[in-house]
């Protein structure tokens, strides 16, 4: 019973979650107009509606290509629709909807849950409604990555199933990063493999000693303050490191 009130629960503020982002994306393009920032944006538009090849190409010069086909494949079925800024949008407000079910989902009071809530949207809107407002593809792939890392590491656990739903979907954000742009990803990566090696990086090893079982790993976190920290993750570490330096050296 415990479970399936926390499935309907989660659920419930799911639901929520899509229809205070749905209202609030109404408000926002009534009052504000949404443009283009970049012209990169613009050219990989063209490419995919088919300005420039004459039909609708993946081939999105920046973008990977699974993405590109998504789009192109929009613009196939209903041509001379913004397929490629709706997608765009509709990532950051994928990720916002996500931010806020994070917090609708708690077991938390329901006066916490409405703070949270306009917190969070005070912050969307200071920090992230001019990104949406006027959006482009890298602060799209850093939003999408962000919001996929606090859903994944705040993932509750009580539900089996909904904690699948819930790390799946931070994964997903994550890889829409990747999609969106590569760059940003590497950035992402690094606070990623964190996140994943504080939550799952322990090894619960339960003994018995003196006829008290106990599990080593609890000192381990006391003293290093949840890290499990071995040469290999380390090791790991560098190599992200490494990559983040020679990604900037190119752009350099």
């Amino acid at each position: 019973m415990p479970m399936r009130q926390t499935g309907k629960r989660r659920l419930a503020a799911l639901l929520l979650s899509f229809l205070i982002t749905g209202i609030y994306f109404v408000l926002a393009y009534q009052s504000i107009p949404f443009i283009y920032d970049i012209n990169d944006d613009v050219a990989m538009r063209n490419v995919a509606a088919g300005v420039i090849t004459g039909s609708p190409d993946a081939h999105l010069l920046h973008m990977k290509y699974v993405l590109g086909l998504v789009i192109a494949g929009c613009y196939r079925m209903i041509p001379g629709f913004d397929w490629y800024g709706m997608v765009l949008i509709g990532i950051m407000l994928f990720a916002l909807a996500m931010i806020l079910y994070r917090g609708l989902a708690s077991k938390q009071g329901l006066l916490w849950k409405l703070c949270y809530s306009v917190i969070a949207l005070l912050l969307f809107t200071c920090a992230g409604l001019r990104h949406v407002a006027a959006f482009q593809w890298t602060v799209t792939a850093a939003i999408a990555g962000a919001a996929g890392i606090y859903l994944f590491y705040t993932a509750d656990k009580g539900n089996r199933f909904w904690d699948w739903v819930e790390e799946g979907i931070g994964a997903f954000l994550i890889l829409l990063s990747l999609a969106v742009r590569d760059d940003v990803f590497l950035m992402v990566l690094p606070l990623a493999a964190l996140c994943f090696w504080w939550k799952y990086g322990s090894v619960q090893k339960t003994e018995t000693v003196k006829g008290i079982q106990w599990k080593p790993w609890q000192t381990l976190k006391i003293h290093c303050k949840g890290w499990s920290i071995t040469l290999e993750h380390m090791g790991i570490l560098m190599g992200l490191a490494e990559i983040g330096r020679a990604s900037c050296r190119e752009r350099v």
